[in-house]
């Protein structure tokens, strides 16, 4: 049998750091401090201490990062179904019992708020990168 170098890592890992990863696996699904004190079997006032240091900060942080990008994959993924139902709504004729008009006019309002939201974010996203573009133009003059 094969063992990984994850595997071992995690063999020779010490109590603290499994306790501290435990912990924030705790954390960032959204667990109370108690909870997370409880699953990796230390005090409170512990999770409290290594919630002051700036690496257990920074590895809580990339983990509810990762686990954001996950959830907006899946989202992404549904988004063309979720606007294409929205977009049926919206063409059923005024009456139809599967879509009165009340959810009609419910639904284009939808598609017209997400749609300004995405042009907002989608014009953002344009600034920081001519932003980006220009710091790296004025750190290569400048270096």
């Amino acid at each position: 049998m094969r063992t990984s170098v994850a595997t071992l890592d995690a063999l020779c890992a010490s109590p603290r750091r499994r306790g501290s990863e435990v912990a924030i696996g705790v954390l960032a699904q959204g667990g109370t401090q108690q909870q997370a004190a409880d699953a990796a079997h230390v005090h409170r006032q512990t999770i409290c201490r290594w919630l002051q240091a700036p690496d257990f900060r920074r590895q809580l942080a990339e983990i509810r990062r990762a686990g954001l990008e996950q959830a907006a994959c899946l989202l992404a993924a549904q988004a063309r179904f979720a606007a294409a139902k929205l977009a049926e709504v919206c063409h059923m004729p005024i009456g139809d019992e599967d879509a009165p008009a009340s959810v009609q006019v419910r639904a284009a309002a939808m598609i017209l708020a997400i749609a300004a939201r995405v042009q907002d974010m989608m014009d953002l996203e344009a600034r920081v990168e001519l932003l980006e573009e220009e710091a790296r133009h004025d750190r290569s003059r400048a270096g």
